[in-house]
Order: structure tokens, then sequence, then C-alpha cells
């Protein structure tokens, strides 16, 4: 205690020093905030942009018994819910439920419109009655919405509109395999035209069907499924609600209710930003090592000029163990003052910048940010991986300047003048 008292005595007995590391520290994690911030907004640009497009959230999945057993492998062509309505009525009065989606595999189409072929188009089933989540994130830029009443109509994406000869209405041929790979056909109306609210390149291929134009395309029946999506009220036991679910409606409708699997950033996409990440911390980790020069020399450069303090203590009977323990504390704290300086700071700028929204359409600009929208993130490691580096340079600075410095004679204290 004595050793932290005193060291906050020598922290404003030498400010104008102390405050130099003090800036240092500080810029250097301003700077690497704002660095690390930036990939993090990438990563969640394309985890709540495109992933949430191809994989839309929810808390809980229902799907065959058999499915669910065989974790995936071995897929048979019976084990699909083959009785959707009636699992959707009695799911209807569920306390905490607020949202449940029939789930259709996704149907690759290439689309045929006045004799152009336009290749590689996922499809999308779109509940237009149920599904609240799909809904929020696009809006209709030419023509209008899905409606339930719908049928056989479809929604492309807004670059379609600008770079192909299809207009709101016409009517363009899909063709491909359906999910039992047989060759399908299907004539469709475009109703319109939308634009993610977090748009990315990689979107451009994504389409929306109501649910006759689905089940055509993947080669379902009206009452069959792959699976169903629910989402519960916040603060719902899922574990507790999963199992309630299957002792109600497991053998009377033949279905298991299963956690759903959290979106994990394995795919291709979030993985190239991953490692656009791990690029940024070790151009970071070097960044820390040069700071970490600077601030060694700007630590022996202070301690040197205070040598007759040290002779001082030693005078006074101190231990080295103790000045050791003085002189820690002193650039711990100054340090550690300096980090979270920095840290504050960057996140005042985080908000201000995240609160323009800037926002861009060009494919460009999308590529590098992950989405159509400037947002610099923030991940816990960002904040371990900035104080984490700062209290490591405070290791290192303690450990091979301290000792050195504090090799100092008692005789110094009595010098009037050293030479």
């Amino acid at each position: 205690m004595l050793a932290f008292k005193l060291a906050l005595r020598n922290i404003r007995a030498h400010g104008q020093r102390n405050l130099i590391l003090f800036l240092v520290t500080s810029t250097v994690c301003l700077f690497l905030f704002l660095f690390l911030t930036f990939s993090d907004g990438e990563i969640e640009n394309m985890k709540n942009g495109v992933a949430s497009f191809w994989n839309p959230p929810s808390d809980l999945s229902a799907y065959h018994p058999e499915l669910v057993a065989s974790e995936g492998k071995n897929w048979k062509n019976d084990w699909i819910l083959d009785n959707t309505p009636d699992i959707l009525k009695a799911l209807e009065d569920e306390p905490g439920l607020t949202q449940i989606v029939a789930n259709y595999p996704h149907a690759w189409m290439n689309l045929f419109h006045q004799g152009k072929k336009y290749l590689g188009f996922s499809f999308s089933a779109q509940d237009a009655a149920r599904d609240k989540f799909q809904k929020s994130r696009y809006t209709i830029v030419q023509g209008s919405d899905l409606t339930p009443e719908d049928s056989y109509q479809v929604l492309l994406h807004w670059t379609l509109e600008k770079d192909s000869s299809i207009e709101v209405g016409d009517e363009i041929i899909l063709a491909g395999e359906d999910f039992w790979g047989q060759t399908v056909s299907q004539k469709v109306r475009v109703k319109g035209f939308f634009l993610p609210v977090l748009d990315n390149p990689n979107i451009y291929s994504g389409a929306y069907a109501d649910l006759d134009t689905m089940r055509s395309l993947v080669g379902y029946s009206p009452k069959e499924a792959l699976g169903l999506r629910l989402s519960f009220e916040r603060g719902t036991d899922l574990g507790k609600k999963n199992l309630e679910l299957n002792e109600k409606f497991g053998d009377v409708l033949k279905v298991e209710f299963v956690e759903t699997a959290k979106f994990s950033g394995d795919s291709s996409g979030v993985k190239i930003y991953q490692t656009i990440r791990l690029i940024l911390v070790a151009i970071s980790l070097l960044l820390i090592f040069i700071t970490a020069i600077g601030m060694m020399n700007v630590v022996s450069v202070n301690l040197y000029d205070r040598k007759k303090e040290i002779g001082t203590y030693f005078c006074l009977g101190t231990e080295k163990p103790f000045l050791l323990a003085l002189y820690s504390w002193e650039i711990f704290l100054v340090n550690l003052g300096g980090s979270l300086t920095g840290l504050l700071v960057g996140l005042l700028i985080r908000e201000g910048i995240n609160g323009f929204k800037f926002t861009s359409t060009d494919p460009g600009f999308q590529t590098v940010m992950g989405g159509s929208v400037f947002y610099l993130g923030l991940s816990p490691s960002t904040i371990f991986w900035i104080v984490g580096g700062v209290m490591g340079i405070t290791l290192v600075t303690a450990a091979l300047i301290l000792r050195k410095a504090l090799e100092v004679s008692p005789v110094v204290a009595v010098r009037e003048i050293e030479d």
C-alpha cells in the first residue's frame, strides 16, 4: 500500500514526463481501438447482413425425428415433415411464441427472360403471413412486397432491375433442379425489387419467393416442409421450452424440437473477414512492439534523470524489492490510465461515427465493409487485446528497465553535481 501511495505522489511530482508516457499510451490505444473495431464492424456486417439473409435466426427448430437422430447425415427422402399445417395449428397458442415459420431448402435456379439467361440465383421461401424477421431485413425499391395471398410471385435484388431487362410485372421462367435432383421449370411474375437493410454483393443472387413457388421449386407438397423455425420472447428458458414441446407434441405430431445452432461464423464470407482481422491484429502487434521500445526509452530517460531520488531512497534504508514495486506501480498506473483514456475516447468516436450511419450501394465499398453500412463493431477480444498489450508492455518495461535503473549508489544522493 505504501508503494502504491508513493507511486501516486511520484506521478504528480514528475507530471510532465509521465504526461508524455500517458499521451503516447492513450494515442496508441485509440489508434488500435479504431483499427480493430473496423474489422469487428466488417465481421458483424457480414453476419447480420449476408448470414442472416441465408440463415434467418431462430431459437428452436422442429424436424423429423430421424433427421435429428442422423445429425443431417445419410439423408433419406422421407425425412421431411409431411404434416406441417397440423404442427403450425397446434403451436399457434404456445405461450411465449413470437414467430413460427416453415423452413424450406434454398432453390438454386437460372432465370430466363426474353431469350436471355441469368445464372445462379438462390431462392428463399417468404412466408408473408408469418415471417416478421425476413420482412424487417429489406425495403421495396420498385413494385410491391409479397402478401399472404400471392402465388407464384418473386422479389429480386435491386441490382437486377438495373443490370437486366427485367421489370416489375414481367413474367420470367425459373429452371433448375429441385431438392430431389429432378429438373423443374416454373413461370413466375416479378412483383418487386428489394434492397436489404445490410446489403452486400454476395446477396446479389438472393431472391424471395412465395410459398407456392418454393414448394414447386423444391418438389414439396403443400403439407411438407424441411422443418420449422420457432422464435420466443426474450428471456425464455429455451432448454426448458424444448423439453416441454417434445413432451407435449413430439409423439403426437411426429416431430422433434431442438435448440437451433446459433450462427458460428463458419461461412466462407465471414472467414475472409476473420482472416483480415488476424492480419490487422498482427499489424497491431508490430505497433505494440514499436510502442514498447518507445516507452522503454521514455521510462529509461525518466529514471536516469531521477538517480538522486533513487539514491535518496537507498540512503533511507529502502530495499530494492520495494523500489521495484514502487516504480512498477508508477509505470502501471500511467499506462493503465493512458489505455483506459484511449479506449474511452475511442468509444465516443465509435458512437459518433455509427450515429451518422454512412451507407453506400457501391459494390467496392460493400466488399471492404462487409455490408452497405460503415460500422465500427466491438468485440471483447478487442478490449482484451488492447489492455492486455499495454499491460504486457508494462511488465516488459519493469523487467528490462527497472533492475538496471536501480543500480544506483547511495552516494549519488549526496553529490551536488553529477558528471
